[in-house]
C-alpha cells in the first residue's frame, strides 16, 4: 500500500466514509426511496455507487490526464454494480418467505442480509478465532429445524467443522440439512477468476445462496461465469 495511487484512494474512501454516519459496508447497493419505506432494498439504477464516486474522484486527482476516463468507466462499473443488485433482489426475493434464513459460519453477513432481506445467524461471532458453544450449536439447530430450513453454508475462509455440527444436529432430530455451498465472505475467489472480482464474489454468493435455500437462480449466476468449484455438487 506505499504506492501513492493507493495511499490517494484510501484517503478519498476514508474521507467519504467520515463525512457520513456509521460505517458504509455493501455501499455499492443503488438506493432510492419508496412509498413502502424499504429504500435501502430497492433497486435505483440511476443513482451512483458512492465508493465508485469517491475512488474515480481520487483517481482523477492523483492522474488528472485520464480523470474523464475515471469517470466514464465509473459510470460502467456503477450500472453493472447496479444490474447485480437488481439481481440480488430479484433471485433471493424468488426464496419463499419462511425459508430467507442464511446460517454460515461466522457472523460475516448482516449487511448482506440486511440488503436482500435475508435473516442471518452465524455459528461463531465476528472474529473467526471464536469458538462456538454446544448451547449456540443447539439453538441454531432448533432454528433449523423450526423454520424447516434446507441448507447452510461453510465459508472460504473459516473450517467447516461448526457447519458440519449442526447438520450432524438436525439429522438426529429427523431433519434434513444440506451444506448448501461454500460462500466468500473475508476472500473472494482465485486471482484471474470471474469470482476473484468483486462482482463475480457477489453474484457467487447471491446465486449460491438462492439456490440452495429453494429460490430461481440461473446455475451460472447474473453473466453464465460462475464456475461450480465452490458448490457441494461441484466437490
Amino acid at each position: 500500500m506505499d504506492h501513492p495511487l493507493a495511499i490517494g484512494l484510501v484517503r478519498r474512501l476514508q474521507q467519504h466514509n467520515s463525512d457520513a454516519p456509521g460505517p458504509r459496508p455493501f455501499s455499492h447497493l443503488p438506493r432510492t426511496l419508496s412509498d413502502s419505506g424499504r429504500g435501502d432494498r430497492r433497486h435505483g439504477g440511476r443513482r451512483r455507487s458512492k465508493c465508485v464516486d469517491a475512488a474515480a474522484k481520487a483517481l482523477g486527482e492523483f492522474d488528472p490526464k485520464y480523470a474523464e476516463s475515471y469517470q466514464t468507466n465509473a459510470r460502467a462499473y456503477s450500472w453493472q454494480l447496479a444490474k447485480l443488485h437488481e439481481y440480488g433482489l430479484k433471485s433471493i426475493g424468488s426464496i419463499p418467505e419462511g425459508s430467507r434464513v442464511l446460517i454460515t459460519s461466522h457472523d460475516a453477513f448482516n449487511y448482506f442480509g440486511r440488503a436482500y432481506g435475508l435473516e442471518v445467524q452465524g455459528v461463531q461471532g465476528i472474529s473467526t478465532e471464536s469458538e462456538a458453544g454446544l448451547q449456540r450449536i443447539n439453538d441454531l439447530v432448533d432454528l433449523l429445524v423450526k423454520k424447516n430450513v434446507k441448507a447452510v453454508f461453510v465459508e472460504s475462509s473459516v473450517p467447516r467443522k461448526n457447519i458440519e455440527a449442526l447438520v450432524d444436529g438436525a439429522k438426529s432430530r429427523g431433519h434434513e440439512v444440506s451444506i448448501g455451498g461454500e460462500l466468500f465472505s473475508d476472500a473472494m475467489g482465485k486471482a484471474g477468476t470471474y469470482e476473484g472480482t468483486y462482482v463475480g464474489m457477489l453474484d457467487h454468493n447471491i446465486t449460491l445462496v438462492t439456490r440452495a435455500l429453494g429460490g430461481a437462480a440461473p446455475e451460472g449466476g447474473m453473466q453464465g461465469k460462475l464456475s461450480h468449484a465452490h458448490s457441494e455438487a461441484g466437490r
